[in-house]
């Protein structure tokens, strides 16, 4: 986007919001994965080896 001048100006304050929402954002989402696995493993039930 060019200013009055008509130079171009590199305008990056969207660019750095941006990026700051995405890691905030995916680090929730590794935590409730993380969550979720976490005690989807602790529910399982524990298998015992067959005697023979």
């Amino acid at each position: 986007m060019p200013n009055e001048a008509g130079t171009p100006v590199l305008a990056y304050g969207q660019f750095v919001t941006d990026m700051v929402c995405f890691l905030v954002l995916t680090f929730a989402v590794f935590i409730l994965v993380k969550k979720a696995i976490g005690s989807m493993t602790e529910a399982a039930p524990k298998i015992r080896p067959l005697s023979g």
